[in-house]
């Protein structure tokens, strides 16, 4: 038994020491309606590796009474870019209020426009499928704050209002 206990320590003692450190630095957190934005900076305390993480997490909206948390994360510039995009062009098809159905699917989300709502749902494809919406007020916000992300940089660019991003 005591045999059992020594190698167990041993073991977990092995197991800790292999995996590596990491720091943790947010360079961003906005709530924004049902979504928490991050933009987190993650550093290999051994081999000093710098890594950016830009997460959305939300309750799925789905499920009232128990926590189901979904996310929609990127780690590369091009899927992140994708997802602004898409989240500008149903931002301005909300803006000219016309009744439309639309969707936008890549592989880390999906985001729908539907004729009965002036909601935009943003959708984890994986998993449960769980989603959330956000009406166009706050999509502007979280636009507004997705674009202050320069992706891959600690610094972030200034702050832009929504009607500067429809300029664009």
């Amino acid at each position: 038994m005591i045999k059992q206990i020594l190698g167990l320590c041993l073991f977990f003692l092995i197991c800790d020491t292999s995996i590596a450190q990491t720091k943790r630095e947010n360079l961003l957190s906005e709530k924004i309606g049902t979504i928490t934005l991050e933009y987190t900076k993650l550093t290999d305390i051994e081999n000093s590796n710098v890594r950016y993480l830009i997460f959305l997490g939300f309750q799925n909206a789905k499920y009232q009474t128990i926590t189901d948390i979904n996310s929609v994360a990127f780690m590369d510039t091009i899927n992140f870019n994708k997802f602004k995009t898409d989240l500008l062009n149903a931002y301005k098809l909300l803006d000219k209020g016309e009744k439309v159905e639309m969707s936008w699917v890549n592989q880390r989300y999906k985001l729908d426009l539907y004729d009965f709502s002036k909601n935009i749902y943003i959708t984890e494809p994986k998993g449960t499928g769980g989603y959330t919406t956000l009406t166009k007020r706050q999509l502007g916000k979280l636009l507004e704050n997705l674009y202050v992300i320069d992706y891959n940089k600690d610094q972030l660019l200034p702050q832009t209002t929504i009607d500067d991003l429809l300029k664009q």
